[in-house]
């Protein structure tokens, strides 16, 4: 028998013994190959594979390092040695190994796809994309490439602009509709349809298809817990708490799902239960929901006589300005209370709330406080879990911000100037900028028109960012103007934007922070809240009237006659 017979011999036994799951076995019989022929190629990489397989990395690493030396053309080695890299989290040189792979063999479609998804874990999403796109060029009968792609293409929605976001959304759907063509019976396809369908606003769809995946995948609880997502967003908010429970009972520790159930029964009124679960969010991985750590003891809702404690916040301004509101009570009842918050908020919040130390989020400010002997310290949204456990114990009161009087009252008196006696002012906002939820909140200008033409009414534009156009396109078509003034930015000045909206009779509003504002400044306010969008908890599921501002009149679900209800507000002011 030849050397060479006897060569194929070993290594056909040894890869007959890996193939039937005798990994060490076939690992002496490679290993005594190799003494023999120590650029074996195959031998190399099936050893090499073994060491993968069982955790010995750098092993492996130095075995595929040896293969693509020796059979620099052999695209599995790259592949294999890709993979080890990826292991090691050396990701940039991972990837250029896969791309080694894809180059000696450009429809390998497993190296395309682990390119994908790596780049996808890197966050490089475009680049994701990109290499998604090129596995369904090249492996068209693929279902992972579709799917992927759409997943990829999904998650870029929320950071593209307007204009694009509909052809992002249309390439995901073509995606997704292939791979379940492709692949019926896969659950995760289904599961990614329903998050394309909601990142659109069409939770009905994304119900359904959330249905499909759990029919195929019962005791998936991220499918129960992401049904009950779509379900709240709906306004089904039992169903919504149903199906968290479910996700629940199968992964006792999906906090995801705890803190969602938590915010549909804070939805539905049920206070206790709710801000209790609330208050674990920080164990999600939601990013809204940024920690911070302090060095003194959380406050628990003990009693605050002669002690001092540290307020700060975890969530963006208009949430701020909500929460905001139990801070009187914290400064009654406290020794001393310190303030940390946006900086933008810090003169609004030392003319509001004197007695109280405010300081702004920054870093400098942020070390001085840590120099501070703090008896606690508490999220200003944690507040509620001992200051609103029940609907009773929400204060009835006017307002809790004060804005610069002097100020306020000179815009009044340049925005009434030459305007027929017995004119309002009256503020508009229309759009949210949300990257998540804000185009489910938000209105076209064009939906006010039939409101705008009021001879009575001076209508004042309060909608941050940049206007222009929208408010062209409105003088153009209907001959209505919206007075802006340059002068204010509440993107940048909070405290001449309170004033702003201090100068004015009333409002109409959508869900963002200039409704926060008008109503904590106790400025009569229209908020809308159209049905078959997104909702935030704290507007509730039903009533006129919100517990939090007595300002607020909130205008639900259709809105046909919208027009008509404003204006008898606007009357009534």
């Amino acid at each position: 028998m030849s050397k060479t017979n006897s060569a194929a011999e070993t290594l056909q036994k040894a890869f007959q013994l890996h193939q039937a799951g005798q990994l060490n076995k076939a690992d002496r019989l490679y290993t005594a190959l190799l003494k023999k022929h120590p650029n074996n190629g195959d031998a190399l990489n099936l050893k090499g594979v073994i060491s993968y397989t069982q955790g010995r990395l750098e092993e492996a690493l130095t075995l595929f390092d040896r293969v693509t030396a020796v059979l620099p053309t052999f695209a599995d080695a790259h592949f294999n040695k890709a993979n080890c890299l990826k292991a090691l989290n050396r990701n940039d040189d991972a990837l250029a190994a896969y791309t080694k792979a894809i180059a000696l063999k450009p429809d390998y479609a497993d190296a395309r796809l682990n390119a994908g998804t790596l780049l996808q874990k890197m966050e490089r999403i475009s680049e994701a994309i990109d290499a998604f796109r090129d596995m369904v060029r090249t492996a068209p009968a693929d279902p992972r490439g579709h799917y992927n792609l759409g997943v990829c293409l999904t998650e870029s929605i929320t950071d593209t602009q307007d204009g694009v976001r509909a052809a992002i959304a249309d390439e995901a759907e073509k995606a997704l509709k292939r791979a379940l063509a492709l692949a019926p019976n896969d659950a995760k396809a289904h599961f990614a349809a329903a998050n394309l369908h909601a990142t659109r606003g069409d939770h009905e769809t994304a119900i359904q298809f959330t249905k499909n995946a759990i029919k195929l995948d019962p005791n998936w609880p991220e499918a129960h817990a992401n049904l009950g997502s779509h379900l709240e967003a709906s306004g089904n908010l039992e169903a919504a708490e149903t199906a968290f429970d479910h996700a629940l009972k199968l992964d006792p520790e999906n906090t995801n799902a705890l803190v969602n159930r938590s915010l549909a029964r804070l939805a539905r009124g049920h206070l206790e239960k709710g801000w209790d679960d609330y208050a674990r969010r920080f164990e999600t991985s939601h990013a809204l929901y940024t920690k911070r750590e302090w060095p003194w003891p959380v406050w628990q809702g003990e009693s605050l006589k002669g002690k001092k404690i540290l307020v700060w916040s975890d969530q963006g301004i208009g949430d701020e300005i909500l929460y905001g509101g139990m801070i009187p009570e914290i400064i009654q009842n406290a020794e001393a209370c310190t303030v940390e918050c946006a900086p933008r908020l810090v003169p609004l919040y030392q003319r509001s709330f004197p007695k109280a130390d405010i300081v702004p989020k920054d870093a400098a400010a942020s070390a001085r406080l840590r120099a501070n002997a703090f008896d606690y310290h508490s999220s200003v949204l944690d507040l509620g879990r001992w200051h609103r456990r029940q609907f009773g114990a929400f204060p009835n009161r006017n307002r809790y911000l004060r804005a610069d009087c002097g100020l306020s009252e000179r815009l009044r008196q340049r925005y009434l100037d030459h305007a027929p006696a017995g004119t309002r002012l009256m503020g508009l906002s229309w759009r949210s900028i949300n990257p998540l939820i804000g185009s489910e909140k938000s209105l076209n200008l064009e939906f006010f028109a039939p409101i705008l033409g009021s001879s009575k009414v001076r209508w004042i534009n309060l909608q941050y960012g940049d206007t222009r156009d929208e408010i062209e396109k409105i003088k153009e078509k209907h001959g209505f103007q919206l007075v802006r003034d340059d002068g204010i930015d509440s993107l940048t000045d909070l405290d001449a934007f309170a004033a702003q909206v201090s100068a004015l009779d009333g409002l109409v509003t959508i869900s963002n922070s200039t409704a926060h504002m008008a109503a904590a400044l106790g400025v009569p306010t229209i908020l809308l809240i159209p049905d078959g969008r997104k909702r935030i908890w704290y507007w509730f599921g039903e009533g006129l009237y919100c517990p939090w501002y007595r300002s607020i009149t909130i205008m639900r679900g259709n809105t046909d006659h919208i027009s008509s209800l404003i204006k008898n507000f606007i009357d009534e002011i």
